[in-house]
């Protein structure tokens, strides 16, 4: 099922829609990093063009999301599976 959020990136806010796996893994991370969504959330908008559209910014989460995961080391990774909360 796909989630939508509205996202503030730069001077506007930007309708974000993704599945609802990669919201909770974004959750998951935040909380790992002892951090809020909205902390992990403005930190990947950073590193993404302010003009972007919700698709740019739903694609630099997923790659945030998946990068996180696969430089998990191997024995860690194997035993994570994403939790539908």
């Amino acid at each position: 099922m796909f989630i939508k959020n509205s996202i503030p990136n730069g001077k506007c806010v930007v309708d974000v829609s993704m599945e609802e796996e990669f919201w909770n893994a974004l959750r998951d991370i935040a909380a790992d990093r002892n951090a809020t969504l909205s902390v992990l959330i403005k930190e990947i908008v950073a590193t993404i063009n302010s003009n972007s559209d919700g698709c740019q910014t739903a694609s630099a989460f997923r790659t945030y999301v998946l990068g996180h995961y696969l430089n998990l080391p191997t024995k860690q990774r194997a035993t994570v599976r994403p939790q539908v909360h």
